[in-house]
């Protein structure tokens, strides 16, 4: 506990300070006329005119440059290109000097990596060394005019490094005004958890009815404050809070979940990244791991992580922990240091690591695991996937998240989409049982707007189907997607709205979604604090 106190207080320390950012590139002007103007010290270049500078280029009809300022203006409706970003206009002015202007009659359509793009439109947007901001803009996936939903904002900002700042907002179906939330604020891209725009609604046998709710704010530039809500009609309320500070290759965090019935969990870590090594300093109290939530206390914790790439193909890793961990009645100063070497080979993959484990006052051990595995796209409608994967052990672990052994071959068949119309069956053999271990199977009929279908598990350990899942999906201008999903055997349902470009990632449930890791001790990742 005295070691969380330090690292709370020197994390808290950190989160104040800030940064910023500028550049400067040189300008390219062609027209079909340009007109030099000594006196009044400006370029005027009218027909077919194209600007470019650095990644932008701009289309346009007529463009004035003023030499003496460095300042262009653009007076009629233009076309911007950057990255893979685009901007539209019917004005611009620009300061190139201190990377500064503004837009009228503005349509910024922004990537967001693999959320998709977002369109912003509206009177006016600013721009300020790689900054964009707008008040009163439209924000949505959709490229229709009007879009099936829209975020009407008060205020966006959008950050260079990805980050989209959405505060004061109203939600609009078409040109309908659905709710109002003038103190809503949301960050896309980055430093989210994960958690989607709408709140999710689902019923579960143990749960009960629950709700889920995500808030945001972007504090200062840098600064981030998150606050996960769950509601449970027959469990926990839990509420989770995360105050985190990010600059140049520095992170900290200092976080609380709070359960209404259980133990409490919070923490504090601080960690420096760059390109092939991180390091981090870690005290985490009651952290929950696995299915049934088993507490976890690493109080304090070491990390190193470094990976090395040998040439195009190949790579390598090592990480080291060392820290004091405690779980049920077993503490230990723990110290383990784990090897990589991956291999990737479009449809052949490979990883190998070597990992050894030492408890202070118990016998160490060793684990060595691996996975190898092929995929291929075979034709425009079969997918097949083969993987086998093994851990070998040398004395025996201490603790639950320690390496287990086992020994598994997975067979994985996709015909059709998994959008739309699709076969799909994935089974595992366990070679330590001599005998399969279960078989996942599923259809599907319909289109990529809508679909509906079943999926079923079969146990052969048990001899039955433990688990039913039928469910219906619908898509909407290709930008909102809606599933409802009923659990057979647990008399449960599932409803979540997915909002491309808005929601960090999809709301399916599947039961062919890939199980994560329970718990690695090499990660200090926050997620989401309760996925019911």
């Amino acid at each position: 506990m005295r070691s969380f106190l330090f690292a709370f207080f020197f994390v808290f320390f950190v989160l104040i300070t800030n940064s910023t950012l500028g550049a400067q590139e040189g300008i390219t002007l062609r027209a079909q006329e340009i007109i030099y103007n000594d006196q009044e010290e400006k370029i005027e270049a009218q027909g077919n005119v194209s600007v470019q500078w650095g990644e932008a280029n701009i289309t346009t009809e007529q463009v004035v440059y003023y030499l003496s300022t460095s300042q262009m203006v653009i007076n009629s409706p233009f076309f911007a290109s950057f990255s893979a970003n685009t901007l539209t206009g019917n004005f611009l002015f620009f300061d190139f000097r201190f990377q500064q202007g503004w837009v009228k009659q503005a349509e910024l359509a922004y990537e967001m990596d693999d959320q998709g793009v977002l369109y912003f439109r509206g009177e006016k947007i600013d721009y300020l060394q790689g900054k964009w901001e707008g008040k009163s803009l439209l924000v949505s996936s959709c490229p229709c005019d009007p879009p099936f939903y829209s975020v009407r904002a008060q205020e966006v900002t959008i950050f260079p490094d990805q980050k989209v700042v959405i505060e004061g907002l109203s939600f609009f179906i078409r040109d309908r005004k659905v709710i109002e939330l003038p103190t809503y604020a949301r960050i896309l891209g980055g430093e989210g958890r994960g958690s989607t725009f709408i709140p999710t609604l689902g019923y579960r046998e143990k749960q009960g009815f629950y709700l889920k709710g995500y808030y945001e704010s972007l504090l200062t530039t840098n600064l981030l404050f998150q606050a996960e809500l769950l509601w449970s009609s027959n469990q926990n309320a839990i509420l989770g809070l995360d105050l985190s500070r990010s600059w140049n290759n520095w992170e900290a965090r200092i976080f609380w979940d709070i359960w209404q019935k259980e133990k409490n969990s919070w923490g504090a870590y601080l960690g420096f990244k760059e390109e092939k090594w991180s390091f981090y300093v870690v005290d985490w109290i009651n952290q929950r791991i696995g299915e049934e939530g088993e507490l976890v206390s690493r109080s304090p914790q070491f990390i190193l992580n470094y990976r090395g790439e040998i040439e195009e193909n190949w790579g390598w890793g090592i990480d080291l922990s060392s820290g004091f961990f405690e779980q049920d009645d077993r503490a230990d100063w723990k110290n383990d240091l784990k090897g990589t070497v991956f291999w990737e080979e479009v449809p052949w993959e490979a990883s190998f690591s070597l990992h050894r484990g030492v408890c202070l006052r118990e016998d160490d051990f060793w684990a060595f695991s691996g996975e190898i595995g092929w995929a291929d796209q075979i034709s425009s409608q079969l997918r097949l996937a083969v993987s086998y994967q093994f851990t070998h052990l040398e004395g025996a672990p201490f603790f639950s998240f320690d390496p287990q052994e086992e020994s598994l071959i997975a067979l994985d068949l996709l015909w059709g989409k998994d959008e739309a119309s699709f076969l799909r069956l994935k089974a595992d053999y366990d070679f330590f049982k001599q005998d399969w271990d279960t078989i996942t199977a599923g259809l599907a009929l319909g289109s990529e707007e809508i679909n509906a279908g079943m999926e079923a598990k079969y146990s052969f350990f048990d001899s039955e189907w433990l688990e039913k899942r039928y469910f219906l999906r619908r898509t909407i201008d290709d930008c909102v997607k809606v599933e409802a999903s009923w659990w057979e055997e647990e008399q449960s349902f599932f409803l979540g709205v997915e909002l491309k470009g808005l929601d960090f990632k999809a709301i399916s449930e599947s039961l062919f979604t890939e199980e994560e890791e329970e718990f690695d001790l090499f990660t200090v990742e926050r997620e989401e604090i309760f996925v019911p």
